[in-house]
């Protein structure tokens, strides 16, 4: 009876000891130095390094160190196309931000050092960014999330988790923030570059689609609950409504002459409407129109038909055919080169394709590594084109050549994306 009372008893002590000394290693663990070179998540090194840009401005912050004799932060830059690195800054401790300037064109690499009274750590993993004069805004409304992202869609300006059902966007003039519209909520609102809600308008019911005339400062909004596309004032004054739609699912401005291009998919028409008297100038039978591109350098609107893009004169006449698509989604102008990007969903397939082409029609690139998108914008800086990459959670910047300039993951899956110029 002893022997097995003997054996009894000791595997119990054994194992309370055991999770004792595994319980102080992990109290001990979350209390090593952080710049212990021994440290299993740092390595020695300052972690938590994080930068975005708005315009030539960079962006820097980290999280604050808590060591006996610490000095502060040395800040280190660099080309990263084969640059040495440079310190710019030093940083007082209780500092955890700093701001750099930049030229656009050129990515940077930035890594921290910190500074003790008796050694100096490694450098920090590097961050890097290519800044320029635009940002990215995207929404996704199954997650009620509102972002912005830096010139290089990479890097994330904040973000907004809180919001019910953010389907429709529009950029506001130059640095002054976003127009959403929110379906469920019926609401149409103002939000600031930094994320805060500026403006709130209630009783818009059910919009589908919103556009911001930048020059004029008025709002278009397509409204489901009515099938009307309404004109209101940045005070949320309704001005004018055109009826008489069956199911209008895009709207866009001409920045230049003011006038709404409308697609109605319901009814198989693209509307062109006055800028003033919002009546109908022009009504186009088509096959199906998802998406309308209005082209301010032409007068001329670009639309996704279906199997085929059509480009359609301020005459209502078609102009121009690119074609076969298995299902044009999203189209988007380039006003500065004349290039034509179009989004085509494979049906049954869950992927899309992302075609550039030239002003006569003649395809310049294909990018194919893509699960479903929902949107694409081109960014006129560069002429690179942002894609919502709904169901790998992405954004992408893809360049002119068809290269991935920058990638932001998404923590759900994005489905309007526009750039806004600074």
């Amino acid at each position: 009876m002893r022997t097995v009372g003997q054996r009894r008893w000791f595997p119990a002590v054994f194992f309370f000891l055991a999770a004792g000394a595994v319980l102080l290693g992990c109290a001990d663990r979350r209390h090593l130095n952080p710049l212990d070179p021994k440290n299993p998540d740092t390595g020695g090194k300052p972690a938590g390094l994080e930068v975005y840009s708005v315009g030539h401005l960079v962006y820097l912050s980290w999280s604050r160190i808590h060591v006996d004799g610490f000095q502060g932060m040395r800040i280190y830059r660099r080309q990263t196309n084969g640059g040495k690195w440079e310190a710019i800054a030093f940083v007082q401790p209780d500092t955890t931000a700093y701001v750099d300037t930049v030229a656009y064109g050129i990515p940077y690499g930035y890594a921290l050092q910190a500074v003790t009274n008796d050694y100096e750590s490694p450098l920090s993993d590097e961050e890097t960014i290519l800044a320029g004069p635009s940002v990215v805004w995207v929404t996704s409304p199954g997650g009620g999330m509102l972002a912005e992202l830096s010139f290089d869609a990479a890097h994330r300006i904040f973000l907004r988790q809180d919001l019910i059902y953010p389907n429709g966007l529009a950029p506001a003039e130059s640095g002054k923030g976003v127009w959403i519209t929110d379906y469920y909520t019926s609401e149409l609102m103002r939000v600031s570059a930094a994320g805060k809600i500026l403006r709130r308008f209630l009783n818009v019911f059910n919009p589908l689609a919103v556009d911001y005339d930048t020059t004029r400062h008025r709002l278009w909004v397509a409204l489901h609950s009515r099938n009307v596309v309404m004109l209101m004032d940045t005070t949320g004054r309704k001005l004018a409504e055109a009826q008489g739609f069956s199911y209008p699912v895009r709207v866009s401005v001409d920045q230049q002459s003011g006038v709404c291009w409308v697609a109605d998919v319901r009814a198989r028409r693209v509307v062109r409407l006055d800028a003033q008297s919002l009546r109908t100038q022009q009504s186009v039978v088509l096959f199906r129109p998802e998406d309308a591109a209005a082209d301010p350098a032409t007068g001329t609107c670009w639309v996704a038909d279906s199997s085929r893009v059509v480009q359609i004169g301020a005459g209502g006449e078609i102009k121009k055919k690119i074609a076969p698509f298995l299902y044009a989604l999203r189209v988007a102008v380039d006003p500065a080169r004349q290039n034509i990007w179009v989004l085509d969903y494979q049906i049954g397939q869950n992927r899309s394709v992302l075609y550039r082409f030239k002003p006569d029609g003649s395809q310049e690139l294909a990018y194919r590594d893509l699960a479903g998108a929902f949107s694409i914008a081109v960014d006129p800086y560069d002429g690179s084109c942002l894609v919502a990459d709904t169901w790998n959670y992405r954004v992408l910047k893809i360049g002119r050549s068809g290269q991935v300039l920058g990638q932001w993951r998404s923590p759900s899956p994005p489905k309007e994306v526009r750039v806004q110029p600074l």
